[in-house]
C-alpha cells in the first residue's frame, strides 16, 4: 500500500493542519447540527442580542488558532514512554556514547486536547466555548535513533487515523486521515528524554 508524503514540513505541521490546510478552509467546514444547536444555546445565554452577532465561521476561525499544537510535540509525547525504549534509560547497559536504531512495532498514539474559544462582545469577555479535540494515529515503520537516554531522530513513520472535534459530547467534526509519512531524517535538536511508562492504578 502506498502512502502520501505530507507537503507540510515536519517542523511546521500542526494538529490544526490535519483538519484543514488553513483557517479559511477550516472556517468553511459545516459543523454537525446537534453541536451547532448546543453552541447556539450557550452563546444565547451569555448575553442578550449576542446570538445575532455570532457566526460559526468566526468561531471556527478562532478554534483553528487554538488547535495550533505542533505535530512533532504530539509524537514526542507518545514515543517517550514506549515500552521498546525503556531499556535505553539504563545508561550502564547502554552508555552515553552508544547510538542505537530502534524499530517500533505497529502502535497507536492518542492525543487529547481541550481548545477554548473566548466569546467577546464590544470588548467585554462574556464566556467561553469549550471543545474536545482527539487525534488517533496508527503508526507503522517508525525507526528511532536513541542515545544517552534520549530520542534524537526518526525515519520512515507511516501514519493513518482520524481527528475529531466535539462540543459538549456532540461530534462537531471528524476528519479521516489517509496514510501519510514525514520526510526522512526528522531530528530533535535537544533530544527527547525517555521516561518511565505510566502506571495504571485501579
Amino acid at each position: 500500500m502506498t502512502e502520501t508524503m505530507t507537503t507540510e514540513p515536519a517542523a511546521t505541521l500542526t494538529l490544526a493542519k490535519l483538519y484543514a490546510s488553513d483557517s479559511a478552509a477550516f472556517s468553511k467546514l459545516e459543523p454537525d447540527q446537534s453541536s451547532k444547536a448546543a453552541m447556539q444555546k450557550d452563546v444565547e445565554q451569555m448575553g442578550s442580542g449576542l446570538i445575532e452577532a455570532f457566526t460559526f465561521a468566526a468561531a471556527l476561525a478562532v478554534l483553528y488558532e487554538a488547535l495550533d499544537v505542533a505535530f512533532l510535540d504530539i509524537l514526542k509525547s507518545g514515543w517517550k514512554t514506549m515500552a521498546e525504549l525503556q531499556a535505553y534509560r539504563d545508561l550502564e547497559k547502554h552508555p552515553p556514547e552508544e547510538k542505537s536504531w530502534v524499530k517500533l512495532g505497529r502502535h497507536k498514539l492518542t492525543s487529547a486536547h481541550e481548545p477554548k474559544v473566548e466569546v467577546l462582545f464590544n470588548g467585554k469577555h462574556l464566556g467561553q466555548l469549550d471543545f474536545d479535540a482527539k487525534l488517533t494515529l496508527n503508526v507503522t515503520d517508525a525507526k528511532l535513533k536513541v542515545q544517552n537516554g534520549r530520542i534524537w531522530e526518526v525515519t520512515g513513520p507511516v501514519f493513518e487515523g482520524e481527528a475529531t472535534l466535539s462540543y459538549k459530547g456532540f461530534l462537531l467534526l471528524k476528519k479521516n486521515l489517509a496514510r501519510f509519512t514525514l520526510p526522512s531524517g526528522v531530528t530533535f535538536e535537544k533530544g527527547v528524554p525517555i521516561i518511565p511508562m505510566p502506571v495504571s492504578i485501579g
